[in-house]
């Protein structure tokens, strides 16, 4: 309990600290490496008024925010914290509803740690960090506006990476003879290329060329494919039980 309270304490202090700066607001924001290398955020990052970005690990920051999709992200986290004592630290765990032990392991070396999958933010707490609020992942990929494409298709957009071990592949498979209304593409798991190598613009390109798309979660996650469907003014068809929706 006497470790809980001091935990406490700390956050609340550098929280304290950060509410009363009197000049912007420094933003250390760490992608985790897996999502960075395939280019997932927009850049330059949109920030709110009175924030600043630094980018240098080893600069002067009020605030870090680490990003966490799947991979162990502790280390870096208190290697951070080790040269920035009594920063205020956050985590935004993208994929808290798989790799549990990893999503653990990184929320305990943070402050606050946001879920972006509130049915599964249970297993997320423990006596080290608050559990902030649900924080869905949102589109990430682009910012800004686009224009309207000349036409869209009429069949469903079901561009998918193919994980046999989850339920939505044999649905991907009976689709993927419905060629008269669907659209299916169905990627490896170990070859990701065929979407993740591609620029963004070409990305944000195939979303407008469809009026509809099909959200089907690899568990009951409400994922970034219903918010990108979303940012391209899609039709998002929905199927599965989704209890953040």
């Amino acid at each position: 309990m006497e470790t809980i309270e001091r935990r406490l304490d700390e956050i609340l202090n550098a929280a304290r600290l950060v509410a009363d700066a009197k000049r912007p607001l420094r933003l250390y924001l760490r992608l985790e490496p897996e999502v960075e290398k395939l280019s997932y955020f927009a850049k330059p990052v949109a920030l709110p008024e009175g924030v600043v970005l630094v980018e240098d690990k080893d600069a002067m920051a009020d605030v870090a925010l680490f990003t966490h999709h799947g991979l162990d992200v502790a280390p870096a986290i208190w290697a951070w914290r080790q040269s920035h004592p009594g920063a205020l630290v956050l985590l935004w765990a993208w994929d808290n509803h798989l790799g549990q032990l990893f999503n653990l392991h990184s929320a305990l070396a943070v402050d606050i740690v946001f879920p972006s999958h509130a049915y599964a933010a249970d297993n997320l707490l423990n006596p080290m960090s608050l559990l902030g609020p649900h924080l869905p992942p949102c589109s990430a990929q682009w910012q800004g506006d686009w224009v309207e494409p000349a036409s869209r298709s009429d069949r469903l957009m079901a561009h998918y990476v193919d994980y046999p071990w989850s339920p939505r592949s044999k649905l991907l498979a009976e689709l993927a003879d419905e060629t008269d209304w669907a659209d299916v593409r169905r990627m490896n798991p170990s070859d990701k290329r065929a979407y993740f190598w591609q620029t963004p613009e070409r990305r944000l390109a195939d979303w407008l060329g469809f009026k509809v798309s099909l959200t089907v979660p690899v568990d009951r996650d409400l994922s970034t494919r219903f918010f990108d469907a979303l940012y391209a003014g899609q039709v998002p068809l929905l199927a599965g039980d989704l209890p953040d929706l």
